[in-house]
């Protein structure tokens, strides 16, 4: 069966005006997370009836992240993303709740949906915090790194990850006279904005003390004063960095939706009428 779609490959470095501009248009900065995901991955620029479409760009595992029409191709939208996962081969498709263009298209074509992530893009408020007597933050140093490896699982990738952020300045301690309490992270979201993930990882000993929010307001605070726009997020069922991230001033308005696509050729047809 011919097809109206054309997906090519392309390097994800050439998509980079248009991903300013795709961000641009959502009014908000993408997650850490899902950036991560696009090493291993492919980029794609899409041609529908013989013009440019836009792009879309998956992850190793064939999940679609990112997906851009031009505004004249958006009453096609459903039969191209219909084309788009037959052709290539998309099983899930990762979507912002603030992407209203993909959810709805994800929505009308019955894709099975699961909340994975809350997503923080705004802040409550911008102050510092207020540290007991005996706390300091200072910068994380190579000594540190034997401390962390036991509890980096769920937080860094591997052990030369640890030694690679705390190299970059990415890492900041939080100690008091008995050692460190915990940590913070801070990182560029990716190269095109001033967008910073900040994330916590506190000893297990010291945590439900408050010291959650405590790292975050520091990390909060530290982007804002060099000109940084501080971005948070974390899995929708880890309740602890839900509160941590809200007491710390952090917005949770957002989510990170999960669809399942079925097979190709049991999507739900367009309501436009017209058959690929």
């Amino acid at each position: 069966m011919s097809s109206s779609l054309d997906a090519h490959l392309v390097p994800l470095a050439t998509l980079d005006e248009a991903r300013r501009a795709h961000f641009g248009r959502l009014g908000f900065a993408p997650e850490l997370y899902l950036e991560l995901m696009l090493a291993g991955g492919a980029a794609c620029r899409l041609a529908w009836q013989g013009q440019d479409a836009g792009y879309c760009l998956l992850g190793g595992d064939r999940c679609l992240l990112e997906l851009e029409l031009a505004s004249r191709d958006w009453i096609a939208g459903p039969e191209i993303l219909r084309e788009a996962v037959r052709q290539l081969g998309v099983t899930q498709v990762r979507c912002f709740s603030f992407d209203s263009l993909l959810l709805g298209l994800c929505l009308e074509l019955g894709f099975a949906a699961a909340v994975e992530g809350c997503i923080c893009r705004e802040l409550l408020d911008v102050e510092g915090p207020v540290l007991p007597l005996g706390l300091v933050f200072r910068a994380a140093r190579s000594t540190d790194g034997p401390a962390i490896l036991p509890h980096r699982h769920g937080v860094f990738d591997d052990d030369g990850q640890v030694a690679t952020w705390i190299d970059r300045g990415w890492v900041v301690v939080l100690e008091g006279p008995a050692g460190w309490i915990g940590m913070g992270l801070e990182s560029p979201v990716w190269p095109h904005g001033p967008e910073r993930d900040v994330g916590v990882l506190v000893h297990p000993d010291r945590r439900r003390q408050g010291h959650g929010e405590r790292i975050l307001r520091y990390l909060k605070r530290r982007c804002l004063d060099r000109g940084l726009t501080p971005t948070g997020g974390c899995a929708v069922e880890n309740l602890a960095s839900r509160r941590a991230l809200g007491r710390a001033g952090f917005a949770l308005q957002h989510r990170l939706v999960r669809f399942s696509c079925p097979v190709a050729s049991s999507i739900a047809p367009s309501t436009s009428g017209k058959s690929l």
